[in-house]
């Protein structure tokens, strides 16, 4: 599976409508986006707590009404204007709906507005939640929408260790059908890594970014753009979701191993 990160923003401005259009025609299998909340309670596709770098405006998304926000234009991957404006998560949803799935991240700090939002349109099985959270942390604080939510815990091997890690891998699997996947973090070097292949003989999601090294012991996306048998490292090790900032490269990549397997 290819997530394109943030939408295809190598395309189209980060979190945008457009961007995430460019990811779905791409081929994407998973679109990740960021949802943040506004003065009025809207939420909108924003990564950082501020608008100031995505758009031509500024201030904190929290202290803006969705109008003030909508006053301005989103910039390019140059900082340059463009016709494009904050979108909400509902347009989104209407734009995705029946067509790719969704990665909504930051989704569990707004899960009570969020929620009802998915339900209304009858996509409960087309979004992912993630969350750094321990099994307990997760049945305390949202044990309400365990049973009706696509969950990813994401797992921070490099903090961790392979032990704790592999403790709290084993901590979710005991509870049936818990979870869809794992997002796992490894860090700029290998020592931590475990073996995946029980997950994915479990049918299970095993996601890793390729975004930066910090992500995969080295793997990135920056360097595949000019060696692309940097990926083969993802398929040796089991690890079947792939979240990347060149969504184009790693599809060529796959396709040409016969490994792109994207049904629309």
């Amino acid at each position: 599976m290819v997530v394109s990160h943030r939408g295809d923003w190598r395309h189209a401005p980060e979190n945008s409508l457009w961007s995430v259009k460019c990811a779905a025609d791409a081929g994407a299998d998973v679109v990740e986006i960021d949802v943040s909340l506004t003065k009025d309670s809207i939420l909108v596709l924003m990564h950082d707590k501020t608008i100031d770098r995505t758009t031509t405006g500024k201030g904190r998304v929290s202290e803006l009404t969705y109008e003030q926000i909508r006053c301005h234009f989103l910039k390019d991957g140059l900082g340059l204007s463009t016709s494009l404006r904050v979108p909400t998560l509902e347009e989104v949803l209407v734009l995705c709906k029946d067509r790719v799935l969704l990665n909504v991240d930051k989704g569990f700090d707004y899960i009570d507005l969020i929620y009802p939002l998915v339900k209304k349109y009858g996509m409960l099985d087309q979004v992912i939640f993630k969350g750094t959270t321990t099994l307990e942390e997760y049945k305390r604080k949202y044990g309400t929408y365990m049973d009706h939510i696509c969950f990813m815990p994401i797992i921070n091997l490099q903090a961790l260790g392979r032990d704790k890690a592999t403790k709290m891998v084993e901590e979710f699997l005991s509870c049936e059908d818990m979870v869809v996947g794992f997002e796992f973090v490894l860090g700029s070097d290998e020592s931590q890594l475990i073996d995946f292949s029980p997950l994915v003989d479990r049918d299970l999601i095993v996601w890793m970014n390729s975004l930066r090294d910090v992500y995969c012991g080295g793997h990135s996306d920056d360097r595949a753009f000019v060696d692309r048998s940097i990926y083969d490292w993802f398929v040796r090790h089991h690890i079947n979701c792939i979240q990347t900032d060149r969504i184009d490269v790693l599809i060529s990549y796959l396709s040409q191993k016969g490994l792109y397997n994207h049904k629309k």
